[in-house]
């Protein structure tokens, strides 16, 4: 009686269980079914579509007249599909065959390039067509090979106006987790320098992608829909090709810069440093040792002399002094000093680079023939406060304003810095270089062009821009450049007459430093430059040709940076005048 009771009781249980499992199961199958059906559909979907990038072409960078310097070009990659691994032995050989290397070769390949399943591996970038015409011509019994096609960069000049132009590469990681969510693909590349990077937001265009439908193992079954890429804006320079072209010629083989600048409006017509090098070596795989030589190379050829070289000014910097001296009365016209050769200067003795002197030479003459005694004796008057604080009234010691940035400051000494910095005071010497452009003193190519433009201008300070516009990929305009004054010179326009007197006499007198940069029927005013600096354990020159023309209405500034020359009126100058040659369409 017992046991009968026990095993109902039991049975009770096991159907109450079975009906609670019951009950259980179909809320589960409602939760599914019903009640989430559609995010389980969506998960679904998800597993089986996949998105794939499409890179969309950068826009164009082109000169002031439309010329073309930066463009596109189709990059012919060769891949495997995934699916033939199966066949790898054929593959390795087959691709081992192709581009001439081992075979361990093309398995490393594979196993650093495999991806996700319905992604060919790519195998070799950019083959050439010899290459790609034996691809092609065994595609018909090797269909696990696919040919794809990308846009690369292409460097149409190849080294010309490199510094300025800059180049692409691949994003980093840390480019990539902080771009992501603007858009930006871990296989993206990215402006890394010049205007390439500069411009990034214009050039750079919106990537595109197809959804695919893959089978269970992940495999690429069909193409669903296709969304094209937009392709990146094109952005025009100020330069001009021709005079580019012009400035890079004259300093072929040499280390140096030159600029050409308009001083009315700041645009910049022409960049060039040198030595240079090909934008290409960054965009083919087969050219990549060769652009990571670049990196260790002595010259420094990545480095933007024009824009990041700090070189001591030289005589250039007496155009300042001059300036101090006439503005504050302490010079006019009619003061002049003797030279006999030198100069003494506390216990020193400072020399003029004319052995012998110049005799008496008044302030116009001192700049015409850059007599440095004249300078010794209108700096120390001056001293060395007064000539730093009309230094950086002419902008020196600060960035110009460059539109695209990536330039440096150079820098203006002080008493007050030399007792902070290197613990010892200023002496009487250090003013007597400190007037003359030695010393101390660095600037770059740049701010000598701005300061020249202000002299020739009647005193503004222009901004130098070398982006002139912007234009859509349907035609419109997004953004046009308009000149802009950063500032004044606040000189009077008897100080800028006169200085802009004494410039017109050192290339059109016949003593003048530069009148080897002379040329007929134009008028051109300049002020040249050396500056002896240390190199190691060597003294080396540098040579300087500051410029305008014409000399009545200006419409170019020239400036010419040479190292390891004797002297910026002999080695520099003639320099200058074949540039302004191509300004002025001599040849033609």
């Amino acid at each position: 009686m017992l046991n009968g009771w026990m095993l109902e009781r039991r049975l009770l249980w096991l159907k109450i269980a079975m009906i609670a499992v019951f009950i259980f199961l179909m809320g589960v199958f409602a939760d599914v079914q019903l009640i989430r059906q559609s995010r389980f559909l969506q998960l679904s979907q998800e597993n089986r579509i996949r998105r794939v990038w499409i890179p969309a072409p950068r826009g164009k960078i082109l000169d002031r007249k439309g010329v073309l310097l930066v463009g596109n070009r189709a990059s012919f990659d060769v891949a495997l599909d995934d699916r033939a691994l199966k066949e790898r032995k054929s593959a390795v050989a087959f691709f081992s065959s192709v581009f001439n290397v081992s075979a361990d070769e093309i398995e490393e390949t594979i196993k650093n390039q495999r991806g996700p399943a319905y992604l060919p591996i790519p195998i070799k970038k950019d083959v050439d067509m010899g290459v790609l015409t034996q691809v092609e011509e065994s595609l018909l019994q090797m269909p696990w090979v696919t040919v794809e096609v990308n846009p690369v960069r292409q460097y149409v000049l190849g080294k010309c106006a490199a510094g300025v132009l800059g180049y692409v590469g691949a994003i980093n990681r840390t480019q990539y987790e902080s771009l992501k969510d603007c858009g930006y693909h871990w296989l993206d590349v990215i402006g890394k320098t010049g205007i390439e990077s500069a411009c990034e937001a214009y050039l750079r265009g919106e990537s595109g992608g197809m959804q695919i439908e893959v089978d269970h193992r992940g495999h690429r079954e069909e193409i669903l829909t296709i969304q094209k890429p937009i392709p990146g804006r094109d952005v025009y320079l100020t330069l001009d090709l021709e005079i580019q072209k012009a400035l890079e010629e004259v300093l072929e083989g040499k280390i140096g810069a030159g600029i050409v600048m308009d001083p009315r409006s700041g645009e910049l017509l022409g960049v060039a440093s040198s030595p240079s090098f090909d934008l290409n070596l960054f965009i083919r795989p087969d050219l990549r040792k060769e652009a990571v030589k670049l990196f260790v190379d002595p010259q420094k050829p990545l480095v933007n002399r024009a824009f990041q070289g700090l070189y001591s000014p030289g005589s250039t910097f007496k155009l300042v002094v001059a300036s101090a001296g006439l503005d504050l009365g302490l010079a006019h016209s009619a003061t002049s000093f003797e030279c006999d050769g030198g100069l003494k200067v506390g216990g020193a003795y400072f020399r003029c680079w004319k052995e012998g002197g110049h005799g008496t030479v008044t302030l116009r003459e001192a700049i015409q023939y850059s007599c440095n005694v004249f300078f010794y004796q209108l700096g120390m008057i001056l001293g060395p406060e007064r000539i730093a604080e009309y230094a950086r009234r002419f902008g020196l010691g600060t960035a110009t304003g460059l539109d695209v940035g990536y330039e440096r400051e150079g820098f203006i000494p002080t008493p007050q810095w030399k007792r902070q910095q290197k613990k010892e005071g200023w002496y009487g010497g250090d003013t007597a270089n400190f007037a003359i452009g030695q010393g101390f003193i660095s600037v770059t190519p740049l701010q000598m062009a701005v300061l020249t433009s202000a002299i020739a201008n009647g005193g503004k300070w222009m901004s130098p821009l070398l982006v002139k516009k912007v234009i859509l990929p349907e035609g419109r305009t997004l953004f046009e450049a308009s000149p802009h004054v950063k500032g004044d010179l606040t000189l009077p326009r008897e100080v800028l007459a006169e200085i802009q007197k004494g410039m017109w006499g050192v290339v059109n007198d016949a003593r003048g430093t530069g009148r080897l940069a002379s040329l007929p029927n134009v008028e051109i005013c300049g002020k040249t430059g050396t500056a002896q600096v240390m190199k190691g354990t060597e003294v080396t020159k540098q040579g300087w040709f500051v410029s305008y023309a014409p000399a009545d209405h200006p419409r170019f500034v020239l400036v010419m940076l040479v190292e390891g020359v004797y002297s910026g009126g002999q080695d520099v100058a003639p320099l200058a005048r074949r540039v302004y040659e191509q300004c002025f369409n001599y040849n033609q």
